[in-house]
């Protein structure tokens, strides 16, 4: 069986309402303690981690500059290119080389000449068939 609305005297409001809005300031005040708090907490950890990231950005700055001293060490120690012996020219020409030039001509021609030979002996043999005349 369900329950009916509970009614609250008028009088009931006018003892108690002012008790009610104490209790409902000293909860806004908890509250507001609580939210500040909580604000004091995150900022607290900000500037923990801001810490934290300044010490690594100090420890990776500390690692690049030891690595470029070392770097720039390293450069001094290079030496410019040293001359071994002085150029000199030669009296004989080196290129181009005619007699080489030839002799790789001639081997050439007598197998493009050997080829072509080939080619003459299958075309004359097998002319009918390749004109598509033959069967």
């Amino acid at each position: 069986m369900p329950r009916a609305p509970l009614r609250v005297p008028v009088c009931f409001t006018q003892i108690y309402g002012s008790k009610v809005k104490n209790i409902q300031e000293r909860f806004s005040k908890v509250e507001k303690a609580e939210k500040e708090k909580q604000i004091k907490d995150v900022e607290f950890s900000i500037k923990k981690l801001v810490a934290e990231r300044d010490k690594q950005l100090a420890l990776q700055r500390a690692q690049l500059d030891q690595e470029i001293s070392t770097l720039k060490t390293r450069l001094s120690a290079l030496s410019p290119v040293e001359m071994v012996q002085p150029p000199f020219s030669s009296s004989r020409p080196e290129k181009p080389k005619k007699a080489m030039i030839i002799a790789i001509s001639f081997a050439l021609s007598w197998f493009l000449g050997i080829f072509t030979a080939f080619v003459y002996d299958f075309w004359a043999k097998n002319r009918e068939r390749l004109s598509g005349r033959g069967s």
